[in-house]
Order: C-alpha cells, then sequence, then structure tokens
C-alpha cells in the first residue's frame, strides 16, 4: 500500500511511484552507515517499528492533509525498505558459502 499511494498527488500514478522510489536512496545509505556501527539488531528492530507506526498513523490521518499523509508514507516506505534490505543482507551472512 506504501509502495504506489494511488491518489495522494492528484490521482498521477507516475509521481506516486517516483516520489515513493526517491526514499529508496536515503534507505541504503542509512544502512551502510548504521549496520557496521550499531549492530545489525537495533537497526532492524528499529526500522520495523518505524514502519509499522508509519503504516498506523497514515490511516488515520484525513485525506485533505494529502502532503503530510505523504511524508508519513514515504517514512514508512523508508523503514520497510530498510527492514527488506537488512533482511536480504543478514540472510547471505546466515547461510554457508557451500549453500549460497
Amino acid at each position: 500500500g506504501l509502495i504506489m499511494r494511488v491518489g495522494i498527488t492528484g490521482g498521477n500514478v507516475y509521481i506516486d511511484f517516483l516520489i515513493s522510489g526517491l526514499v529508496e536512496f536515503p534507505a541504503a545509505f542509512l544502512i551502510l552507515l548504521t549496520i557496521e556501527r550499531i549492530g545489525r539488531r537495533l537497526p532492524f528492530a528499529s526500522a520495523n517499528i518505524l514502519a509499522g507506526v508509519s503504516c498506523i498513523v497514515t490511516a488515520f490521518i484525513p485525506d485533505s492533509m494529502f502532503w503530510l499523509k505523504t511524508t508519513v508514507a514515504c517514512i514508512g516506505r523508508l523503514g520497510i525498505t530498510m527492514a527488506f534490505e537488512m533482511v536480504v543482507f543478514v540472510n547471505t551472512e546466515l547461510y554457508p558459502t557451500r549453500v549460497r
């Protein structure tokens, strides 16, 4: 639902997808900065909590405040992207080389 939040910018699906896609770049940089300094557990938990809270908050924001809804949805997308990339990154470390 947060990847293509249809109707958030007046019904233009392409701009919605562009805004959602631009959020992935800061998420990748945040992972690179935090994963080696802090560890893997805290950034993964924080990203999941951030994504969950953003999804809940987005549901309660009225449709008339579409830019606030867009901002909160993008923050949720940032958390989802961080959590997904973290799972992919950590998963490769768990399996032995023969399995990979």
